[in-house]
């Protein structure tokens, strides 16, 4: 992480890593954003190891 990195990470709560992801990897990422956001709650898989709601987003 560059200086300039970690201030925006700091300062923002983020960076931008520009080509960390290949154009499949980034649709299939955003696909699977899109079926967590339009999953109701109690459709959505638990996480096998907690009873907490943390739930797995299968990419």
């Amino acid at each position: 992480m560059t200086p300039e990195q970690r201030y925006l990470f700091d300062t923002v709560g983020y960076f931008s890593l520009k080509n960390a992801l290949s154009s499949e990897e980034l649709q299939r990422a955003q696909e699977a954003a899109d079926r967590y956001i339009n999953t109701p709650p109690d459709d959505l898989t638990r996480h096998p190891t907690t009873c907490q709601s943390d739930f797995i987003l299968e990419i």
